[in-house]
């Protein structure tokens, strides 16, 4: 690693796993939300000695979706020592749980673009009403 920008290289079997078996919240939030951002995000993404659920490398952006297990002390603090990790190499991090994905897929959504530096795609910023024009745009 160089600098803690590079990453440990040993990751890259991980990672390349868990993109073919992502979680419930990461399929809905890629399939449905950041595959069609106007930047480029990748999945399960090493960075440093960690694998991000989802980077964006333009804005410098990790999105980190926690379940249940993100409750308890140990791993609240290993998502803290994480966080100020990434922090420190110039990489915001956006957390949210499986349960804000489920519940409030739109807010999540509006939530990221705020820290994309640029407009939505859809001229109302939400999510649901950009799925009614793209569908309306294959009909025409």
């Amino acid at each position: 690693m160089r600098g803690g920008r590079g990453y440990n290289k040993d990751l890259i079997p991980f990672a390349k796993q868990m993109r073919t078996t992502m979680t419930r919240a990461e399929y809905l939030l890629w399939n449905n939300c950041l595959k069609r951002m106007p930047l480029r995000f990748r999945r399960q993404r090493p960075f440093g000695n960690y694998i991000l659920d989802f980077y964006c490398a333009k804005v410098r952006l990790a999105i980190e979706l926690d379940g249940m297990s993100h409750d308890l002390e140990r791993q609240i603090q290993m998502d803290l020592k994480r966080t100020e990790f990434l922090n420190a190499n110039g990489v915001t991090v956006l957390r949210f749980s499986n349960s804000e994905v489920f519940n409030n897929l739109d807010g999540v959504y509006a939530e990221i673009m705020k820290h994309m530096n640029t407009s939505p795609p859809d001229e109302g910023g939400s999510l649901s009403r950009g799925r009614e024009a793209e569908r309306r745009n294959r009909k025409a």
